[in-house]
């Protein structure tokens, strides 16, 4: 997957794919969706932040195809506005190369990355803290003159690996099912307690047979059609891709 700037032409498919998000996410009225979506991710008002030097927004791909964006404000701090992915595309790490794309802009600066998430969001806190980021004052933003709420969240070590984990020693295979798996040790999906590794029967399957928990070493993990994961063993949990926050 690549991060890239985003283009005049991008911004089709990236007001798309935030009305989709909008839909299957939020907590928000049609209405509500709609005015946000106008005011913020018309193609006008795209084209118009992709060319202003004070905003960087970043787009992931797949082979060609966008799946998701960030729009990161470049200022004092850089302040993660927006985050979305394509709810078809979710659990696939998507959203982690945005977030780390984003602190890597931030790094550019005076290395701190903060954003804010819709009081609305029933998962934001967690999908923050996730990543180390801990909620802090609230506040209150505007979208053609009605007033949403917001809480700040920011990281105590801005410069820290995302989850804050030290290295792990990752196997190169497991037993499941009473087969032998591959671990692909470069296809890692964060946890709350460490990273999950994606296993394989094949080294050349496209789609993986399960995980292995890094935390623990067992491969009894749960998921769910959200792309959620929760070790059995040791609590271990997954949250990130599931959820795609308005903003971080």
């Amino acid at each position: 997957m690549d991060v890239r700037a985003a283009e005049p032409d991008d911004a089709e498919r990236i007001e798309r794919i935030a009305e989709q998000s909008f839909q299957t996410s939020y907590s928000l009225s049609p209405d509500q969706i709609e005015t946000i979506v106008a005011a913020v991710f018309s193609e006008d008002a795209l084209r118009e932040r992709i060319e202003d030097e004070a905003n960087r927004i970043r787009v992931a791909e797949e082979s060609g195809e966008v799946l998701g964006f960030a729009d990161v404000e470049v200022g004092d701090h850089a302040i993660l506005r927006w985050l979305h992915v394509e709810p078809g595309h979710r659990g696939q790490g998507t959203g982690t190369a945005l977030i780390e794309d984003a602190r890597d802009l931030a790094a550019a600066g005076d290395g701190a990355l903060v954003g804010t998430v819709l009081a609305e969001d029933d998962e934001g806190e967690q999908f923050c803290e996730q990543f180390g980021y801990e909620r802090g004052e609230k506040v209150e933003i505007e979208f053609a003159e009605e007033s949403y709420h917001a809480y700040v969240y920011s990281h105590s070590d801005p410069v820290a690996p995302l989850g804050g984990d030290e290295p792990v020693d990752v196997p190169d295979t497991v037993t499941m099912d009473g087969r032998e798996l591959t671990v692909d040790a470069d296809d890692d999906v964060p946890g709350t307690d460490g990273p999950f590794f994606r296993t394989f029967e094949d080294p050349s399957d496209e789609e993986a047979y399960g995980y292995v928990c890094s935390n623990c070493g067992s491969v009894e993990i749960g998921s769910d059609s959200l792309g959620r994961l929760e070790c059995k063993e040791c609590g271990n949990k997954h949250l990130a891709d599931q959820w795609d926050a308005a903003y971080l």
